[in-house]
């Protein structure tokens, strides 16, 4: 049985761009949401106290997950490059 060592760049360049493409989503969604909670019918203390959670906490949790995403796509693509280089 071989074991395989190294990596098949084309695969790591498709998940870096997936990664990219998912923070997208994530922003997408992030501004979807919020113009749909802005344009909600619903008044009160509890309305207030969620819209205060969504953009005092959840915006930014979320927001962070899409860095995140961000980062870890850059660095992926960076390991691709690095071994296309390696390899040439």
């Amino acid at each position: 049985m071989s074991q395989f060592v190294g990596m098949v760049v084309e695969d790591v360049e498709a998940l870096s761009r997936q990664m990219n493409q998912s923070a997208e989503e994530i922003r997408q969604l992030v501004n979807t949401l919020g113009s749909k909670i802005q344009s909600t019918q619903w008044t009160g203390p509890d309305r207030e106290q969620f819209l205060g959670n969504w953009q005092g906490q959840y915006v930014g949790q979320l927001n962070t997950v899409a860095m995140a995403l961000d980062d870890a796509a850059r660095a992926a693509q960076q390991n691709a490059t690095q071994q296309t280089q390696a390899s040439a």
